[in-house]
């Protein structure tokens, strides 16, 4: 995968007080649980890209891959709003080989209402479609003739598979405003485990290295829920990374919830989140544990990569 030019010309984040409710107010509820319906077809133009053109400027957050299961991945994209138009579809191809050249898995998503409501963005469910414990599959998508980034993928192991080891990255609440993400280019070949907060919420603290991408912004407004994250992940670095890093395993994250909560180890490997009640912030506030994680000790080895921030 080449490495970005940068985020000139690409889709930024239009900032305001009412963009979260004005976003949701165009959702169905029951659209939130589902992906795009993906249709077959024998119109190869919808494939057919040039291989010089621009994908930040068709797919300024790029793509990414989540929620593996053994048979399946779920992928996302998102088109720049200035150039979607109702009568082109979105075409998606999966493939074995970087060339595709073997396909296993094509299709395109015309319902261009419903790709609105939702910022534009994409979720494409692949479960049932491809098989286990897969070494990598590539996919891409392609829109009014440009393909965007390449992605990679792999799907889970059976249930009752025995493995001689995994390797995953746990990665949560990066500072947006500061870095150039090394310890994310250290573990962009292992599948991923996010720790449900990609932007770390709080205030700047001590001097401030900003990326180019950043040279100022209000903090409230980096972390707004809806366009800040979009911005996150047009990040030049990220916008490469974060195909490269596939697939991303979700999970709760307690920071909405409380900082003073955490109960994470690296003897027990432990991760608690609670439920606070938030009419109450004092100490003594009714929580209840709503997910917890606990791996035993001896079964993982914990790598401390924080070192590599600063070499």
């Amino acid at each position: 995968m080449s490495e970005p030019d940068g985020p000139a010309g690409r889709d930024e984040p239009a900032r305001g007080a009412d963009d979260h409710a004005e976003l949701l107010s165009e959702l169905d509820a029951h659209d939130l649980a589902f992906g795009a319906e993906v249709a077959a077809t024998d119109d190869r133009e919808a494939f057919a890209f040039d291989p010089d053109g621009d994908p930040d400027g068709t797919f300024p957050q790029s793509v990414a891959s989540g929620g593996p299961t053994p048979e399946g991945v779920i992928l996302w994209t998102r088109l720049a709003p200035d150039v979607f138009d109702t009568e082109t579809p979105l075409a998606v191809e999966v493939a074995t080989d970087e060339e595709f050249e073997d396909r296993v898995y094509e299709g395109v998503i015309a319902d261009d209402e419903r790709i609105r409501a939702h910022d534009y963005t994409v979720k494409v469910d692949l479960d049932g479609r491809l098989s286990p414990d897969s070494t990598y599959y590539y996919y891409r998508f392609v829109y009014g003739g440009v393909a965007s980034r390449t992605g990679r993928c792999r799907t889970l192991p059976r249930p009752d598979d025995t493995l001689e080891s995994l390797r995953l990255a746990v990665l949560t609440c990066q500072d947006y405003l500061n870095g150039y993400y090394p310890a994310y280019h250290q573990s962009a070949y292992p599948g991923r485990v996010s720790g449900g907060e990609g932007v770390a919420q709080g205030e700047r603290i001590g001097v401030e290295f900003m990326t180019p991408a950043m040279t100022s912004i209000n903090v409230a407004e980096a972390l707004h829920l809806t366009r800040g994250l979009r911005k996150e992940v047009t990040e030049p670095l990220l916008s490469w990374l974060i195909p490269a890093v596939n697939p991303h395993i979700d999970f709760f994250d307690s920071h909405n919830w409380g900082y003073s909560v955490i109960e994470f180890t690296r003897e027990e490997c432990t991760w608690v989140a609670y439920a606070v009640d938030k009419t109450d912030n004092s100490p003594d506030a009714d929580r209840e544990v709503v997910v917890a994680y606990r791996v035993p000790e001896g079964v993982v080895n914990l790598h401390d990569v924080t070192h590599r921030y600063r070499t």
